[in-house]
């Protein structure tokens, strides 16, 4: 059995420390939120430590505890920046080093224009080794991780990627080189001009560069940090390995731990493993149960929620068996985020939220849902806050639906869920009628996802991301397989616990009853489901 900590239900050995973590939270967000409003306004220069206060709503007192200085708000600016650049990195579409790594730099140029203000305001400190800022300097070391795990995704899912690693390094480190001209060129300039024009150029000429005499002088150049040593490496390909060991990916892609994902993810977790900190994992999960009375036995979390938390406390036993300081985990609950749009109540989340609390007690594993990050207000107000500083378009995310196929087989793992329990809680529509609904809607649910991804980002800058659905290869997002379960869409709060004489799987109830199971009851409540194999 298990217990959350810093969740909205108070563990009862410390009824006050819950609350304060879920304030911290809230406070360093609201900061954020404010900083990068008046950075895009102001630029950095034109920004107080005051002003952010003053915009948050917070003490200076406060915001000395969270940001001791304005640069600490630059890191975090710099953190968002990284993660965005890797989710882009994973859309690339197929072809050539220079062809992956141009559309890269587009999605960089793009973010030098957006953040233009305060990104000019940074270039000086930026190139100041002295500074705190210095992009070549140890205090910016895990967001050069996070941009060198981009690039290594460049080189690695090209059409001509080097078949050595350590050439596929070196050329990794030439990119990011490339790639800092690239910014430079971007900020220095009153447009973006300049930049396109060295990444066209670049482009043409990556052919000359790649040649071993050129290489090699330009890696006596390279200025960034020294390749991981071989312990931090090899620590790093461990986690990654149990991390992947049972990975839930989308039809037709190679599950387990392969180059790609490898490149994206290992410079992140070397710089973990080289400061020593305990690893951190995020995993957007554990919503409510589904409406839908073929597929669960009721509203509240049972044994299927209880297998699954076991199986997340075995995952962090394997990662301490190969990484002395651990790791901790934080499930980021989307109940609130998604409960108008599938036909749940707040008060069902709320209901299922306090129940699945009462089953877990171990002191790794935590809990963050919208009212943790935002505040206790009403979840139709913390929904409207969610998209307004979080989500894109439905514009733009159908336009990168039409480029990038996982993108478009994500949507339709949505519509099928919607679908599926549209026809049982809406009987009077047709079926091509609860289609139509519910494809609308799935757009929806993959933007508000989306925007819930990018706050867990910013609360969690440093954290390794989870998913409880299948993901492509590579993803920003490591998806996790709880139960062993074959459809790679199935979860516990879709499905039922189904215990058989090969141990526990999931079932949606319709089809466990219709293979002659029957419903298990503990103290009055169904839990399970049990079949007897014949």
């Amino acid at each position: 059995m298990f217990t959350f900590v810093n969740g909205p239900v108070r563990h009862p050995a410390s009824p006050q420390g819950a609350v304060l973590q879920d304030r911290a939270l809230r406070s360093r967000l609201k900061l954020i939120e404010a900083a990068t409003s008046l950075f895009a306004a102001r630029g950095f220069d034109g920004t107080s430590m005051r002003d952010i206060a003053d915009a948050a709503g917070l003490s200076l007192g406060l915001v000395a505890r969270y940001f001791p200085t304005r640069e600490h708000f630059a890191f975090a600016l710099y953190d968002r920046l990284a993660d965005e650049l890797a989710s882009r990195a994973v859309e690339l579409p197929s072809g050539s080093v220079a062809s992956r790594f141009t559309a890269l730099m587009k999605v960089r140029i793009a973010q030098c224009e957006a953040n233009r203000r305060p990104l000019t305001a940074l270039l000086g400190p930026a190139l100041d080794p002295q500074s705190p800022l210095y992009a070549l300097g140890a205090e910016t070391e895990t967001t050069r991780a996070r941009v060198h795990g981009a690039l290594a995704v460049v080189v690695a899912g090209a059409s001509d990627a080097p078949s050595s690693s350590d050439e596929a390094a070196r050329l990794t480190q030439l990119l990011y080189t490339v790639h800092l001209g690239v910014v430079l060129a971007a900020l220095s300039q009153k447009d973006a001009s300049r930049a396109h024009a060295v990444v066209e150029q670049f482009e043409r000429g990556l052919g000359f560069l790649r040649l071993p005499l050129v290489k090699q002088f330009v890696g006596r150049l390279l200025l960034d940090k020294p390749r991981a040593a071989g312990r931090e490496r090899d620590t790093a390909r461990e986690i990654l390995e149990v991390l992947f060991r049972d990975n839930r990916v989308l039809p037709g892609v190679e599950k387990g731990l392969t180059g790609p994902s490898e490149a994206l993810h290992r410079p992140n977790i070397e710089a973990v493993v080289r400061a020593g900190q305990p690893l951190e994992l995020v995993l957007p999960a554990f919503p409510a149960k589904a409406p839908n009375e073929k597929k669960v036995l009721g509203a509240l979390p049972d044994l299927a929620e209880e297998r699954a938390l076991e199986r997340l406390s075995e995952l962090l036993d394997e990662l301490s068996g190969v990484y002395a300081p651990g790791a901790r985990l934080t499930i980021c609950s989307d109940g609130h985020v998604f409960s108008d749009l599938v036909g749940v109540s707040d008060g069902d989340v709320d209901r299922y939220r306090d129940a699945l609390l009462r089953m877990v007690d171990d002191p790794r594993v935590r809990w963050f849902e919208l009212s943790t990050a935002l505040g206790d207000e009403k979840p139709a107000k913390l929904r409207a806050h969610l998209l307004e500083k979080y989500a894109a378009t439905e514009d733009e995310l159908r336009a990168r639906a039409a480029k990038v196929p996982a993108l478009a087989a994500q949507l339709d793992g949505i519509h099928r869920f919607l679908f599926e329990d549209e026809v049982v809680l809406h009987p009077e529509l047709t079926k091509s009628q609860a289609k139509k609904q519910t494809r609308a809607r799935a757009y929806e649910v993959v933007l508000r996802s989306e925007a819930w991804g990018a706050l867990v980002a910013h609360t969690f800058p440093q954290a390794v991301r989870l998913s409880i659905h299948p993901q492509p290869d590579p993803s920003v997002k490591i998806g996790l397989n709880l139960l062993g379960v074959r459809d790679p869409w199935l979860t516990p709060w879709h499905a039922c616990a189904v215990v058989a004489r090969g141990g526990t799987t999931l079932m949606h109830r319709a089809q466990a009853e219709a293979a002659g199971a029957v419903v298990a009851y503990t103290d009055g409540r169904p839990t399970h489901l049990e079949l007897e194999l014949r």
